[in-house]
């Protein structure tokens, strides 16, 4: 296989990716009447807000937990049901993940835990803070805290119980 063959089929690969990157945003955006029904951003619109404008962001993980809900491989969301990357909030470089409840309600991803444990192992690993932006209760980020990284989780939405710690369910 010659360079041009390579680089089509590259670009091939980056476009198969892409389609299935955009499958879980348009998912989640078929709940935008019943997030604006309660007065609600959607995730990426949260994510947006969030993060400085016009600086960079580098989507992380984007294809966690593909085949993983569903053995159909044409009907399958990648991304675990959080969106998370590396950007930039108030000038500071940090880790950020937001819980998508626009796929599949209030239901957790297969991935979604290993995804977020993944992300702090990153986080602790660059000592970039961690901003969590989600709906419910559940783990503690013990490694962070310990190791001095900032952890700052964003609860919106309703809760049924006070938690201390980290959300890491979501209840929509």
């Amino acid at each position: 296989m010659n360079a041009h063959h390579r680089h089509a089929a590259a670009l091939e690969r980056i476009a198969c990716w892409r389609a299935l990157e955009r499958r879980a945003a348009d998912r989640s955006e078929r709940a935008r009447a019943v997030f604006e029904a309660r007065g609600q951003l959607l995730p990426r619109e949260r994510v947006g807000l969030l993060l400085d404008a016009g600086s960079p962001f580098l989507a992380l993980c984007n294809l966690a937990g593909l085949l993983q809900d569903q053995e159909d491989p044409a009907a399958s969301l990648p991304g675990a049901g959080v969106v998370a990357g590396i950007g930039f909030a108030s000038g500071v470089r940090c880790m950020v993940a937001a819980s998508d409840c626009g796929i599949e309600g209030s239901a957790d991803q297969p991935m979604g835990a290993d995804k977020i444990l993944r992300l702090q192992e990153i986080a602790l690993a660059h000592k970039l803070p961690f901003v969590h932006l989600v709906e419910g209760a559940g783990a503690h980020p013990t490694r962070l805290s310990a190791a001095g990284i900032p952890v700052i989780t964003v609860r919106h939405g309703f809760e049924t119980v006070e938690a201390a710690g980290m959300p890491a369910g979501r209840m929509c």
